[in-house]
């Protein structure tokens, strides 16, 4: 299980890991290229976009100290490491090459970042191994719906561990 970078970290550990058996999702993008970019542009328009690559390709070439580092996440890295390392990661690429674990998507309808069309995109490359369900008024961290989130993921939690055991009993 993880949330939003945190259910792509999940994804990239253990997907190959076949003790797993689903992936919980919680407002988790598929697509980390076009998440970053969206961020971007969102805050600070297309020219802060296109300086961000610019300044991105610069300190692959020289390092400008502090002014080319951020804090992401907790992480600390160089301006070089989010095109070259973060949008890089495509989850919905990588689940789809996933035969063996169902995948739980939880987004919140007021998500600005992870919603129908990342849920679309997941779903492409997944299947019928997929349920997906939206919060109503709630954004990228559920606040406010915090109980109801884990609610309904232990209940497919449950429900996929009642799965298991009947494959194993029948």
């Amino acid at each position: 299980m993880g949330r939003s970078l945190g259910g792509t970290i999940a994804l990239y550990a253990l997907a190959c890991d076949h003790r797993v058996k689903g992936f919980a999702l919680w407002a988790t993008t598929p697509n980390h290229h076009r998440n970053i970019r969206n961020f971007i542009v969102k805050r600070g328009g297309r020219f802060r976009y296109s300086l961000f690559l610019v300044l991105s390709y610069l300190d692959s070439l020289h390092e400008f100290g502090k002014a080319t580092r951020i804090e992401l996440f907790g992480l600390r890295l160089r301006l070089k490491d989010l095109p070259r390392k973060m949008m890089t990661l495509n989850g919905a690429q990588l689940l789809s090459k996933i035969e063996h674990a169902p995948v739980f998507l939880l987004i919140g309808d007021k998500d600005e970042y992870v919603g129908l069309r990342e849920i679309q995109e997941f779903q492409k490359g997944i299947g019928g191994k997929v349920r997906s369900i939206t919060l109503v008024g709630t954004g990228h961290t559920f606040k406010g719906a915090e109980s109801l989130a884990m609610e309904a993921t232990l209940e497919w939690f449950e429900e996929l561990q009642k799965g298991q055991q009947r494959l194993l009993t029948t």
